[in-house]
């Protein structure tokens, strides 16, 4: 590493691991990404490396190594195992380096099947979702909240290197997606920009919410211990877009 930079080992704690698994991960995938705990040694790494302030890494949780298009390292994701509330009071479960926009996560150990349109593609908004999809032997691109697919009011430019035309395409948006009227608006111009703009076929894999609590997929997943069963369309309403 260069010099000024910081010399970084990590480690995920048990509590941050089982967290993972409870969430539909398997080990080969959180390791293969990886995922690590912050410490002193990763915090100074993400704002000497990566330009975090000093009040994102403060916190406790666990960091998400990101790969754009599963081949380019990008910023990483912070998931705080408390919210970190900021100076206006907002909360944030999830953070990340401002102007890190429009990263379209594949796990490295599945970029190789990007081109191959034959392989369904599923694109939920989350990159534990995208890697709990992997370990049910799913490809699938992630990316950080509803409007994480697009950059700058466009589809992100990572989008014309994925072949999409005739490929099937499951968007698993998390449940509160149908529950509420603001979400719809980047589901359905997400849904629109595959289908017409790129000529994929596209489903919307619905996430039953059986109580007020919004589910991911990964949290939907992790409720079934059958890997077959888990991205079937018995747990999951699928409809034409």
């Amino acid at each position: 590493m260069e010099e000024g930079y910081t010399t970084l080992e990590i480690d995920l704690s048990e509590e941050h691991r089982e967290h993972l698994h409870k969430n539909g991960l398997r080990d080969p995938v959180i390791d293969g990404r990886p995922y690590y705990s912050l410490d002193d040694n990763v915090r100074e790494y993400l704002m000497s490396d990566w330009g975090f302030p000093e009040e994102k890494v403060e916190p406790e949780g666990f960091v998400i190594d990101r790969w754009h298009l599963g081949v380019e390292e990008a910023p990483p994701q912070i998931r705080y195992d408390t919210s970190r509330v900021d100076k206006h009071g907002e909360e944030h479960r999830y953070d990340s380096v401002r102007g890190s926009g429009g990263i379209l996560d594949v796990h490295p150990g599945a970029a190789a099947y990007l081109a191959e349109v034959e392989i369904p593609l599923w694109a939920p908004e989350s990159i534990k979702g995208a890697d709990a999809l992997l370990s049910r032997g799913r490809l699938a691109v992630g990316f950080q909240g509803v409007w994480g697919w697009s950059l700058n009011g466009r589809p992100a430019p990572g989008w014309k290197k994925i072949p999409l035309q005739g490929r099937l395409v499951y968007v698993s948006f998390d449940s509160d997606v149908h529950h509420r009227e603001d979400l719809q608006v980047p589901l359905k111009r997400f849904t629109n920009y595959l289908k017409y703009e790129r000529g994929a076929v596209v489903y919307i894999a619905r996430i039953p919410q059986p109580g007020d609590e919004k589910v991911g997929v990964d949290d939907h997943i992790a409720r079934f211990s059958d890997a077959a069963d888990a991205v079937s369309e018995k747990q999951f309403s699928f409809s034409v877009r």
